[in-house]
Order: C-alpha cells, then structure tokens, then sequence
C-alpha cells in the first residue's frame, strides 16, 4: 500500500495507522506510532485534535448565534470551551488513551460544566497559572450548561444565559489563543 501524508507530522501517523490496521499489522516503530485516535463506526480511526475542535466549534456557535438559533449556539459555546481547555491541559502534560483518544484521568473525561474548575486545579499544579489567570476568578460560567441539554426544546434557551456561555466560551478562547503564542499548543 502506497501512501503520501505531510512531513511535518500533523497527521500523517494517524493516516500510516489506519493504513495499517486496513492491512492488519498493527506492531508499529516507534516513528510511526499514530497521534490519539478515536475509533468511529465503520472502524475508521480518527486523530483527537482539541485546538480544531475548539476553533470549528468557536466558529459554528457564533454563526447560529448571530442568526439566532440559541440551542444549537448554546451547545457548541459549551463545546468550544471544553475542546480549548482539553487542547491546553494536553499541552500542560493531561494524558490521553491511545485507543479513544479521551483524556486518560477520569477526572477529565468531563464535560465543560465540571472541567472549567478541574482545568484551574490541573493547569495550576503545571506551570499553567498564566491561562488560569485569562479565566474570570472565582467563577465557572457553565455550572448551568449541560450536555444533555441538546435534547431540550429551543424555547428553552434564553438569550442571556446564552450569551453568559459565549463569554465563557470566548475565555477559554483566549487561553488557546495564549498557548499557541506560547508555542505549546
């Protein structure tokens, strides 16, 4: 099997894997050991990447709040913060399971409503104490935010409490921002 993949690393271990696995050898040299991978249906094995997430969803949440759709906007506020607060915490050394790709600890195989607070704990006891310092002190603004509240009706989601996550969201945006500057993310 013939495959062409970028130089530079970004992905192209993940693709070398999955042409592996295709292929059924799966002991492979240390070089070409695959990034974190999330293995889909069909068994396909996709790379985490918690800075593209964050960014995509930053990106959508703003759209469908500029046009209105809270839910949906909602939703991905929350995700948005999470996937940058993961991205940094995978900088800061959080370790993640080969197989899932989800964080290894526990601890931080959560959601935004529970992470926001286990980021500070976590980038605090790892010479993160600068991102932590791009947080509003003392507050979570998701401690009202839910995963499950996708399953809720639109008519439920009210424009300030809406607006309070984007803030949150553009906080945990602006820790990413400071780690890629930083060159660790």
């Amino acid at each position: 099997m013939m495959l062409s993949y970028p130089k530079d690393g970004t992905h192209g271990r993940a693709v070398m894997k999955i042409a592996l696995i295709v292929e059924g050898k799966t002991d492979l040299p240390a070089a070409n050991r695959p990034l974190p991978a999330a293995r889909c249906p069909g068994g396909f094995v996709m790379p985490v990447d918690f800075k593209d997430a964050a960014e995509r969803h930053w990106s959508d949440a703003g759209t469908l709040f500029q046009q209105s759709r809270l839910a949906n906007a909602d939703h991905l506020f929350g995700l948005a913060a999470e996937c940058a607060l993961k991205a940094v915490m995978q900088a800061l050394g959080m370790g993640l399971d080969a197989t899932s790709g989800a964080p290894a600890d526990k601890a931080h195989k959560v959601h935004i409503n529970h992470l926001w607070t286990e980021f500070i704990t976590f980038a605090t006891g790892r010479s993160g104490a600068q991102y932590v310092s791009l947080l509003p002190a003392g507050t979570n603004p998701f401690t009202d935010w839910d995963v499950s509240q996708r399953y809720e009706h639109q008519s439920q989601f009210a424009q300030n409490v809406v607006q309070q996550h984007q803030q949150g969201a553009k906080n945990a945006m602006a820790v990413l921002q400071q780690a890629k500057q930083d060159g660790r993310v």
